[in-house]
């Protein structure tokens, strides 16, 4: 897979053109406009939002899916200076970023016009189950009345949150890491100035 790849090229320009979430959807094998997640009306702090996912057996996938024909979860990255979070990515599943799927979750948190608390995806101590069947069907339905099925950007995939685990067996949920990039120059950074080696 090479980021020079035409569909890589056109689905990260529309990722990039995007104020809301825009990732790739094995159940309806396209990209598509996610909500921004929100609990109880306030939006997730960009930090969180991989736990939200998680709580709900739920993954985003980024656009290698396009190629593979197998899910492929996104990867969560918190950038970290001085000890705090100050940013959190989501990026290709490959550690050198096949596809160029890249998401800024701190600019979307505050970019975002759509929210939603995703009532139709429970946590999974809930014990209830999503019925994504019905949620595709809509999400045809509605790209089949509006202008041919085209979107400007990506087409916005109603009370979706991501792909659930359960539909496909066998693939891993996201993960999640640390740059520590960041620190470790901060401490280079401090020994250089200071005179300890």
């Amino acid at each position: 897979m090479s980021l020079r790849n035409p569909l890589f090229i056109d689905c990260c320009r529309r990722q990039r053109s995007s104020l809301e979430i825009v990732v790739y959807s094995s159940d309806v094998r396209q990209i598509v406009e996610l909500a921004y997640p929100t609990a109880r009306g306030v939006r997730i702090l960009p930090r969180h939002i991989y736990d939200f996912l998680n709580a709900r057996s739920t993954y985003w996938e980024c656009f290698c899916a396009l190629i593979t024909g197998d899910p492929t979860p996104a990867r969560f990255v918190d950038m970290v200076e001085n000890g705090h979070i100050v940013r959190t990515n989501v990026v290709c599943h490959h550690y050198t970023n096949q596809c160029g799927f890249s998401i800024n979750l701190n600019e979307t948190h505050h970019t975002a016009m759509l929210t939603s608390n995703y009532p139709e995806f429970p946590t999974t101590a809930r014990g209830s189950i999503v019925d994504v069947e019905r949620l595709v069907i809509r999400f045809h339905s509605t790209l089949a009345r509006t202008n041919l099925g085209h979107a400007e950007i990506a087409p916005f995939f109603d009370d979706y949150l991501g792909t659930l685990v359960s539909r496909y067996p066998g693939h891993a949920m996201s993960t999640k890491s640390v740059d520590f990039a960041t620190i470790r120059r901060a401490c280079t950074h401090f020994r250089r100035h200071s005179g300890k080696n």
